[in-house]
C-alpha cells in the first residue's frame, strides 16, 4: 500500500498490514482499553515526531519506523479500534 507523507512517497508491504491485522485482533475482542491507548500514543508519537523533522524519513531506521507505524495504524482502522478509546 502507498502512502503520502510531507512529500515522501511510503511503500508498506501490504503483508506488514495483513500481519498487524491479524495480531491486533484481539484488541478488537477483548476489553483492553489501555493497551490499545499505548499502542495508539506510540504511533501517533512517531508519526509526531516525523511530522516536525520529515527528513529523517531519509534514514532507513526512521524510515523503517514510520512505516511500521502506518502498517500499525492501518492495522487499527481495519480491526475498527483506531478511534476507540
Amino acid at each position: 500500500m502507498m502512502f503520502e507523507y510531507f512529500g515522501y512517497e511510503l511503500e508498506v508491504p501490504d503483508h506488514k498490514i495483513k500481519d498487524y491485522t491479524e495480531r491486533f485482533k484481539v484488541l478488537a475482542q477483548d476489553d483492553l482499553p489501555e493497551e490499545l491507548y499505548i499502542l495508539r500514543e506510540s504511533i501517533f508519537t512517531i508519526m509526531e515526531l516525523i511530522e516536525m523533522a520529515p527528513n529523517l524519513l531519509d534514514e532507513s531506521k526512521y524510515y523503517e519506523e514510520f512505516t511500521n507505524a502506518l502498517a500499525m495504524k492501518e492495522a487499527l482502522f481495519n480491526n475498527k479500534v483506531l478511534h476507540n478509546a
